[in-house]
């Protein structure tokens, strides 16, 4: 197989930093919200007991939906498409899909070291403590593996099962360039944590269109680092359309 080209991790971070500059009180006034909302709804099940599951489901429905609406509009910056508010709640029709695909990714990454791991306190046996120390480190390269399927889930509208398989399939052969990716964005939203939590409005949108830049060219739809010249022509896999459009 092919193996797929993600670009610089450098440009991705770049285009990001540039975007999240573009469009800073776009972004500081939706996540505000966001934050806002969500506390609220947390809020409300931590007093109102009585009610305190209800807002708690809906608290999850609402995070769902904001995290499959940010991956579209970081999908429809780095397209060069329209963005604005609606933008946030355009997915909700795939909600379902999205919720399942979850619940797969986290069976397939956390399923077998968290059963080894019950065992172990359970037996307290070298052997499941060794077999769950393995399956830690297999869990990190499922992680890595299907980390694309709520962005094929939001942009190719796949199933749950096809988009872990799509994911699978974008990955194979990067899996160490993608986990130095992913320490990098991660060390950057941490250093915004460590502001007081204010530097995650600046860090949240510039991480997450520079992972929408390397998804972009992981499927082989990348416009504009073709145009600039960043990406070999000869990368790019079935520029104009995506082969997993179903």
């Amino acid at each position: 197989m092919e193996t797929r080209f993600m670009g610089d991790i450098g440009q991705s971070l770049k285009l990001g930093w540039q975007t999240m500059k573009t469009n800073f009180w776009f972004f500081l006034v939706l996540l505000i919200a966001v934050g806002v909302i969500s506390s609220l709804l947390q809020g409300i099940a931590e007093k109102a007991q009585n009610v305190a599951t209800i807002f708690v489901l809906i608290n999850i429905v609402f995070t769902v939906i904001y995290r499959m609406g940010f991956i579209r509009i970081f999908l429809n910056y780095v397209d060069n498409d329209e963005v604005d508010a609606g933008t946030v709640f355009s997915c909700i029709p795939l909600f379902f899909k999205f919720i399942a695909g979850t619940i797969l990714f986290a069976l397939a990454v956390a399923g077998a070291p968290a059963l080894t791991m019950i065992l172990y306190v359970k037996t307290m046996s070298p052997i499941f403590a060794i077999a769950s120390a393995a399956l830690v480190i297999l869990s990190i390269v499922y992680a890595i593996r299907f980390s694309f399927y709520g962005w094929l889930i939001i942009d190719e509208e796949l199933g749950p099962v096809e988009a872990l398989r799509v994911s699978a399939e974008i990955t194979d052969g990067i899996k160490w360039d993608l986990l130095g990716f992913y320490i990098v964005i991660g060390i950057i939203n941490m250093l915004g944590a460590m502001v007081l939590g204010i530097g995650l409005l600046a860090t949240i949108p510039a991480t997450g269109v520079a992972m929408a830049f390397v998804y972009r060219n992981l499927i082989g739809e990348t416009k504009v680092p073709v145009a600039q010249g960043t990406i070999p022509p000869e990368k790019i896999i079935n520029a104009r359309k995506s082969p997993y459009q179903p």
